[in-house]
């Protein structure tokens, strides 16, 4: 589901849209799997692009 997760997250970028929980939640559901909010939550923390200060 991190697979999906990522392609939505990446596509939400791509299109110039935030990355937020409900977006990436309806995208993984669009794609065919269940998804719990508290997973949404979880998913959205491990492919949200991190802010420009947080890079190495």
């Amino acid at each position: 589901m991190v697979t999906a997760a990522q392609q939505v997250a990446d596509h939400l970028t791509a299109t110039g849209r935030p990355v937020t929980r409900t977006a990436l939640a309806h995208g993984v559901r669009t794609a065919g799997h269940t998804l719990s909010n508290d997973r949404a939550r979880l998913l959205l923390e491990a492919v949200r692009p991190a802010p420009p200060g947080d890079r190495p």
